[in-house]
């Protein structure tokens, strides 16, 4: 090879395709990983940042990318901590949109904001 194809690889940057898994960072969230992989349903009780939504919500994204699963469905408690729902105002897309918000970020950022409009609209 002369000096001019060794230049041109030079100038190439590489990039990365595909989805990124999300990886636990200490054993709690790899106990976690496990068992929403192991289990149908699971309950992630634990201290607000450690977590619980970024892992569930990536975990799910990955499965919905690489076509493991069909179809993400997110529940909140039926328990209201204060006022209800109803008391809010505006449609009820409006009334969950603060509960969806992180959820909706993840999505975004994992799926792509076309697959994951094209995802939510179906």
């Amino acid at each position: 090879m002369g000096k001019s194809s060794a230049k041109k690889q030079r100038n190439v940057i590489p990039l990365e395709f595909g989805f990124r898994d999300v990886k636990p960072l200490n054993y709690i969230q790899e106990t976690y990983l496990r068992a929403i992989h192991e289990n149908d349903i699971i309950f992630g009780i634990g201290s607000a940042g450690t977590g619980k939504t970024y892992i569930a919500a990536t975990y799910a994204a990955g499965e919905l990318f690489h076509r493991r699963i069909r179809k993400i469905i997110l529940t909140r408690p039926n328990v209201e901590t204060g006022r209800g729902l109803g008391f809010l105002p505006g449609t009820l897309e409006e009334k969950y949109a603060p509960y969806l918000e992180p959820f909706n970020e993840i999505f975004t950022r994992s799926l792509g904001s076309g697959f994951y409009e094209y995802a939510l609209n179906k």
